[in-house]
């Protein structure tokens, strides 16, 4: 992924520098003029599928084109620039730029250079910066890290319509709490007095008990998206696995609250967005050329929830597939968790690849842990010195096999975009 000085914050690798906080936040958009202020905003929050219900979203709004429909949400996958978009277009580099230069210097013009705002706070500010100018109708806002202190909530509740809580799961520990109820706690931090907040399927007893409890406190009406489930069911839909619908789902809810709002949305608009919604590297689908019976699959997968779903629809879509998995994660990830559920999909090989950085993670450590499990004494194991490498040899490998093959990676979204390429330029040779 291309990288400068001017997008600073848009990758996961800007989590290294986090600092939870709104004090910094709420100066800087200050001395910016409040743009945030001008802003209508669906904040969406969630240990998974928060992308994927902002996905599903924008494709529905962007239906009408009159609408002008902003979106932040982070990290960058495969462009720096995919963070901020308005209509479904990505701000240009020249205007990032700007706005970074803009930003940068009234942080070192009113900021202490021991406690200046963060990459990813000074990006928040740019979102709301480019959002207000550009006059947008409703702005899809997606949380960095967890909700109640994150650069993100730094605004009023007059300028929010609704909040979405997709699902809560561990996941960053280290900053938000050892248990579901601790981090539901900070998720629920973005709902605001009297705004309707929406929930996901998956959010466990005690984490569902704490949001309840903060969304009655504030007098925020509750609308969980499972009911919507059945409407969605009957809708194709282009993602694929088991998440999908889920996500739609909450998406769904999410619409009927923004109709209640004013906002005209019919059900065909609702229908044929929810049906084209693609987001690459959730659970996506690849073809093999040449090979109907091969297929690969690229899944940012990083957690215990999102490896169970991943692993729930490998199990039930491609139980009759030869299944090679190829898998590199952080070290601040519950590698150990997710490896369980990568062994419960019965794989025939596993090419674990190096992560690089200071959360990199060797594949040694991956192979040596997935080695203790009793369930893939018949696996065969691979290392590689990335995940880059383990993916080209993995995909060598299926080309010499018989039958149907699936190739699926998964682990993180910091290597999926030289994944991706390498999967694309295999179709087109």
């Amino acid at each position: 992924m291309e990288k400068n000085e001017y997008t600073s914050g848009v990758t996961a690798a800007a989590l290294d520098e986090i600092r939870l906080g709104l004090s910094r936040m709420r100066k800087l958009l200050e001395l910016l003029g409040d743009p945030q202020d001008q802003l209508k905003i669906v904040h969406v929050a969630g240990t998974n599928g928060k992308g994927t219900v902002i996905a599903f979203l924008k494709s529905v709004l962007c239906q009408d084109p009159k609408r002008k429909v902003g979106v932040f949400t982070t990290p960058a996958v495969f462009t720096p620039y995919e963070v901020l978009s308005v209509n479904a277009k990505n701000i240009t580099a020249r205007r990032m730029r700007a706005l970074t230069e803009e930003v940068n210097a009234v942080c070192e013009k009113h900021f202490p250079k021991e406690d200046a705002p963060s990459p990813f706070e000074r990006l928040t500010a740019k979102a709301f910066l480019y959002f207000a100018r550009e006059k947008v109708d409703i702005v899809l806002l997606e949380t960095g890290l967890g909700g109640d202190l994150d650069a993100t909530n730094a605004y009023e509740t007059q300028s929010q319509l609704c909040a979405v809580l997709t699902s809560v799961g561990m996941d960053h520990m280290d900053f938000l709490g050892d248990t579901t109820a601790q981090i539901a706690a900070h998720k629920a931090g973005i709902f605001r007095e009297g705004r309707p907040v929406i929930l996901g399927k998956n959010i466990p007893a005690d984490a569902m008990d704490v949001v309840r409890k903060t969304a009655g406190e504030k007098h925020c009406p509750v609308i969980e998206s499972e009911a919507y489930l059945g409407k969605t069911a009957k809708i194709k839909l282009a993602m694929a696995g088991r998440a999908a619908a889920e996500n739609a789902a909450c998406a769904y809810a999410c619409l009927q609250e923004l109709k209640k709002a004013g906002f005209a949305i019919d059900e065909a608009q609702i229908r044929r967005g929810l049906a084209e919604t693609a987001l690459p590297g959730r659970f996506e689908i690849l073809p093999v050329k040449g090979r109907r019976d091969h297929v690969v699959i690229l899944d940012g997968a990083h957690n215990l929830p999102a490896a169970k779903s991943f692993a729930e629809s490998i199990k039930s879509d491609w139980k009759d597939y030869k299944k090679i998995i190829v898998c590199g994660m952080l070290k601040d990830k519950d590698y150990p968790a997710v490896l369980r559920q990568i062994a419960g999909t019965a794989p025939d090989v596993v090419y674990f690849g190096a992560t690089r950085g200071k959360r990199g993670l060797a594949a040694v450590t991956l192979a040596e842990e997935f080695e203790k499990l009793e369930a893939v004494k018949t696996c065969r194991i691979r290392r590689f010195g990335s995940v880059k490498q383990a993916f080209s040899e993995a995909i060598s490998e299926a080309g010499t096999m018989q039958g149907k093959v699936l190739v699926a990676a998964l682990g993180s979204f910091t290597f999926l975009e030289p994944l991706r390429k390498t999967a694309i330029e295999g179709m087109k040779s």
